[in-house]
């Protein structure tokens, strides 16, 4: 048995046998990855404890410059995380898409793995090479829980990507109510906008998710904003419920406007009284215009 193997499939003591022939623990497979990377992917505490304690480089990158926290991380092994970072591994160090082990647990929603990473130090509005945090790609993938805990642990919630999608934007996009709930009760802009004028509504009424659409407005979302074609949200969906809801919610702030109107002008009594002040105003004038013509 080979030692990718002895560590893949945790046998403590045929690694150590091997370990003792003399072989070389920076050796690499085909995709760049040593004995610790295949350990730590697999979940081998024990073993990952005995190549550390054999010298086993922490931060060694494969060829797609994973470090073994990454694939622990994206994996969700708790233990050898700790055990790497405990180790000194560097939890700042990216990938070739400039991903952290943070983005990787917080894409694949591996809760303990996130918490750990947050409390040892990891930035949380770290970006990815598409400008994605771990907080966005959290939302993307409908992760409640992770999303919670980055929003509490200071993730920015408007943080646009390099497409001008946030957080709450995807999670709209996506139907992922749950998350959408938990951002907007952590300070998330529900007008914020995409570089095309889309709101978290507009989408979530035209990608049809009315679970989505019912919330944003119960939280006072604007359903008669445009996007930068001048589009209304009423006319980008295709659903009858979420067109009803819609309209029935810009009934609601036409109404809320005329009433704020009469308040401003002090009532309807009010309104009449100033219109027929002015009629009779605008005759007395037409009477004193017509007799000094006379006179003239």
């Amino acid at each position: 048995m080979s030692l990718f193997k002895a560590a893949e499939s945790g046998d403590y003591d045929k690694v150590l046998s091997i370990f003792n022939s003399g072989i070389d623990l920076s050796g690499q497979d085909k995709s760049g990855k040593t004995a610790l990377h295949v350990a730590s992917r697999a979940g081998q505490d024990r073993v990952v404890e005995l190549l550390m304690k054999m010298g086993a480089d922490v931060n060694q990158q494969d060829r797609n410059r994973c470090t073994p926290l990454f694939v622990a991380a994206q994996n969700g092994h708790e233990n050898v995380c700790r055990t790497l970072i405990q180790s000194g591994a560097d939890f700042s160090i990216t990938d070739k898409n400039q991903s952290t082990p943070l983005h990787a647990a917080s894409q694949k929603g591996h809760f303990e793995v996130v918490q750990l990473l947050i409390q040892s130090g990891s930035h949380v509005n770290s970006l990815d090479k598409e400008g994605k945090s771990p907080l966005s790609l959290a939302s993307e993938e409908n992760h409640p829980a992770v999303v919670e805990v980055l929003a509490q642990n200071g993730s920015d919630v408007s943080n646009r990507d390099k497409e001008g999608h946030f957080p709450l934007f995807l999670a709209s996009k996506n139907g992922h109510d749950r998350v959408a709930q938990i951002l907007l009760d952590s300070g998330a802009d529900i007008e914020q906008k995409t570089l095309n004028g889309l709101t978290p509504l507009f989408v979530g009424a035209w990608c049809s998710h009315k679970a989505i659409v019912e919330l944003l407005l119960s939280r006072g979302a604007d359903a008669t904003v445009k996007n930068h074609m001048g589009t209304k949200a009423i006319e980008s969906s295709s659903d009858s419920d979420i067109k009803e809801m819609l309209k029935r919610a810009e009934e609601q702030k036409n109404e809320e406007l005329i009433m704020d109107q009469q308040s401003l002008l002090g009532g309807e009594d009010l309104q009449l009284a100033i219109l027929e002040k002015t009629e009779i105003l605008h005759k007395i004038n037409n009477q004193r215009a017509l007799r000094t013509s006379d006179t003239v």
